[in-house]
């Protein structure tokens, strides 16, 4: 492999966006990302990783479900790596896309999944403006499980109910105050 290459990963980070090449391209091309961020986070200039992190939020909007579900993966891997300073806008970005529910049903689940990884796995879980984040996602995860029982619920919509359970459950195991 190419260790800490930052144009390599940059590349990587390129073919996953790129809607013009074959999914399945673009798929080895994210796996391959994941592993060399798992890897090498550490090594990799933080203008490469602004550059990757451009080019993922593009990609989290895919019409390919593979695709996204790679991109929420190595959005997760930067998050686990870095901590929540490396990527804040990350959990606001995610949030925001809870709010299209119910017309955008699978975006929103992979944006709830993973917010359920960040929370579980992000570092600095102390700090205040990760406080004012948990704030920030609490209330609309939260009305992804309080939807009127009169509703009729299709698969999708028990899925995202259920990683929305999943996630309040980790923000309340966050022990921040605003959601205690």
């Amino acid at each position: 492999m190419f260790e800490a290459d930052p144009d390599f990963i940059k590349y990587l980070s390129l073919v996953l966006s790129n809607q013009g090449l074959e999914v399945h391209l673009r798929q080895v091309a994210g796996l391959t990302l994941k592993a060399q961020l798992d890897k090498d986070f550490c090594a990799i200039p933080m203008t490469s990783t602004y550059y990757i992190q451009g080019h993922l939020q593009r990609a989290f909007h895919d019409a390919d479900a593979t695709v996204r579900k790679t991109v929420a993966n190595v959005m997760a891997v930067i998050m686990a790596q870095g901590g929540f300073n490396v990527w804040q806008d990350l959990p606001r970005f995610l949030t925001d896309n809870v709010r299209g529910y119910p017309e955008q049903g699978e975006l929103v689940l992979t944006s709830i999944e993973t917010l359920a990884f960040i929370v579980e796995d992000c570092t600095l879980h102390d700090s205040d403006e990760y406080a004012l984040v948990v704030e920030y996602m609490f209330n609309p995860v939260c009305a992804l499980i309080q939807r009127p029982a009169s509703q009729t619920y299709t698969p999708l919509d028990m899925k995202i109910k259920s990683a929305a359970l999943n996630t309040v459950n980790m923000l309340l195991m966050t022990g921040t105050e605003s959601v205690t």
